[in-house]
């Protein structure tokens, strides 16, 4: 186990060592002492302190909502529908700052250019909410990694078909 001093350990989370004291003031690290009452820190205490800026910054509401619609090539016929379903559905919440985003493409591709556009725009905080018909016209798999991802950037994701409607 490798420990840092407290000039190398701010260094690498990114914040300033009044930062770092101040979070052990408040018990949300916990640093090793040395018998001359040193402080040191772990790998461990570096991943709390990606958890703790993360919770501590403050993620601006742009208003922005998007639409993530995506069919197969042999499904072409059912996009018209599913783009009909999600502007309903937002109409419907009120929403009205709304981007479409449509693609025609297999879903085991994760090199897809508009979902990788749209992580781009989630992980920058450009968008506040992004509703999609199913979890598998997002990601096949991976949801959750993605959703976890969004949360930490101020977006929520709403999945249609796992909510009920009046």
């Amino acid at each position: 186990m490798r420990l840092m001093k407290i000039s190398e350990f701010s260094k690498r989370c990114g914040v300033s060592p009044e930062t770092i004291r101040r979070w052990e003031g408040e018990g949300r690290i916990r640093p090793i002492r040395t018998c001359g009452g040193h402080r040191r820190y772990t790998d461990a205490n570096l991943q709390q302190s990606m958890v703790i800026k993360a919770s501590e910054r403050e993620i601006p509401k742009t208003g922005r909502v998007v639409l993530y619609c995506r069919v197969s090539p042999h499904e072409q016929g059912q996009l018209d529908r599913q783009v009909s379903v999600l502007h309903m559905f937002s109409l419907w919440r009120g929403y009205h700052n709304v981007e479409l985003i449509s693609e025609v493409a297999d879903g085991n591709d994760m090199q897809r250019p508009e979902l990788l556009s749209l992580v781009h725009k989630i992980i920058a905080g450009n968008v506040d909410r992004l509703i999609v018909a199913h979890k598998d016209r997002l990601v096949p798999f991976g949801f959750e990694l993605l959703e976890f991802i969004a949360g930490i950037s101020g977006c929520e994701i709403t999945v249609l078909d796992q909510i009920s409607m009046p």
